[in-house]
This record gives C-alpha cells, sequence and structure tokens, in this order.
C-alpha cells in the first residue's frame, strides 16, 4: 500500500500534508498525477510511515536550507 504525499505553499512556507487513506500503486499513481495537475509538488511513498514523505519547512534549520530543499525537489 502506498500513502500519497504533497505540498501546499510557496518556496518560503511548503507545508507538507498526507492525502487521507492508502492506495494501491495504481490508484496512488492517479493520486499523484491528479494533485500534480493542479499545480502541487505530489509523491507516492510505500510504507509511509516508516519512509517518509516531504518535508515542510519549519523542519529545517535555517531559511536557506528549506528553501534548498525545496528546490531541489522535482
Amino acid at each position: 500500500m502506498y500513502s500519497v504525499f504533497y505540498l501546499t505553499g510557496g518556496s518560503k512556507n511548503f507545508v507538507s500534508k498526507k492525502v487521507f487513506g492508502e492506495f494501491d500503486w495504481e490508484q496512488a499513481k492517479k493520486e499523484v498525477e491528479s494533485l500534480q495537475n493542479m499545480g502541487y509538488k505530489a509523491m507516492a511513498v510505500k510504507n509511509g510511515h516508516i519512509i517518509g514523505g516531504y518535508c515542510s519547512y519549519s523542519d529545517f534549520d535555517t531559511p536557506e536550507e528549506s528553501e534548498d530543499y525545496y528546490r531541489g525537489l522535482s
């Protein structure tokens, strides 16, 4: 099963959110594609509680580190 994460906000205030529920691979891909079509950075993660997802800007020690992280996301 896969969890789906996405970012809201801009490069200086992004927040990671999780789509409610867990999905098989095909449904997870559809969820990610839908979010990306709306302009969000999104990804599917297997066993999300173990691997994790996107970080929020407040998870970094400096604003520069958070912006580097955000800019490095595809």
